[in-house]
């Protein structure tokens, strides 16, 4: 289970709204009264121990390579693999970390064509199990 933090976001309500003016980048300058009411929302965020940002491209040519990233939280033991197409499996990293950012660069050649994913578990020292994945494709 992620751990979580709860934050109130009280409802903000214009009294008045008036355009008085367009800024020189397109946007306008506006001119309000605004209250906030006693009710809102309640947000709840979850803070996961394993993040892997999205690619900065899905599809790698046989030839290239991609950068395979992921994020921890929390200081915690990370096993980072890539899953092929027949389900061959490649670990790319498996260490116990601190809390970063973490890059890999993983090349393609000698890999067959097909719908790869690129996965990281980590579990930290609270206990906390997470899963983050990315697909890619190598070219055909």
């Amino acid at each position: 289970m992620p751990s979580a933090r709860a934050e109130r976001a009280p409802a903000k309500v214009n009294l008045t709204l008036r355009v008085i003016g367009r800024r020189p980048d397109g946007y306008h300058d506006l001119q309000s009264l605004v209250v906030f009411a006693s009710v809102g929302d309640a947000l709840t965020l979850f803070y996961y121990g394993v993040y892997a940002p999205p690619l900065q491209t899905r599809a790698v040519p046989q030839s290239g390579s991609l950068s395979l990233t992921y994020k921890l939280v929390r200081p915690s033991t990370a096993t980072a693999v890539t899953v092929g197409p027949s389900g061959d499996v490649v670990q790319i990293d498996a260490a116990k970390h601190g809390p970063g950012t973490y890059r890999f660069t993983w090349a393609a050649s000698g890999h067959p064509a097909g719908d790869y994913t690129f996965r990281v578990t980590a579990d930290d020292e609270q206990g906390q199990h997470s899963v983050a994945e990315r697909d890619f494709t190598v070219g055909g």
